[in-house]
């Protein structure tokens, strides 16, 4: 994860316990996907600060959560996301699926 200012990576610390996102249908599937708020659990795993604007996060949630989304906020259109919990404009450089259950 990319953020443009520097964050507060313990922030984090208190989402280790599962915790609910909702997210609208993200705008970037819009056109082929009802425009409705889902609901899905999430906990932070693991986190790992890498300099000043950057840190690397494992999640574990629930299937169908928009994980690009939840980084970025997509306008808002997922609460709670990383760039609103830190504060920062945030951004996913690179997405790894660690497992599938």
């Amino acid at each position: 994860v990319s953020c443009k200012e520097k964050y507060d990576i313990n922030i984090l610390e208190k989402y280790k316990e599962e915790f609910t996102i909702k997210q609208k249908t993200p705008t970037r599937v819009k056109k082929r996907r009802v425009d409705k708020i889902r609901e899905r659990n999430c906990k932070v795993v693991d986190y790992k600060k890498i300099d000043d604007t950057h840190f690397s996060i494992t999640l574990l949630s629930d299937a169908g959560l928009y994980i690009k989304e939840f980084i970025s906020g997509d306008d808002d259109r997922s609460i709670p996301n990383l760039s609103s919990i830190f504060k920062v404009s945030c951004f996913c450089e690179e997405l790894s699926v660690l497992k599938i259950v």
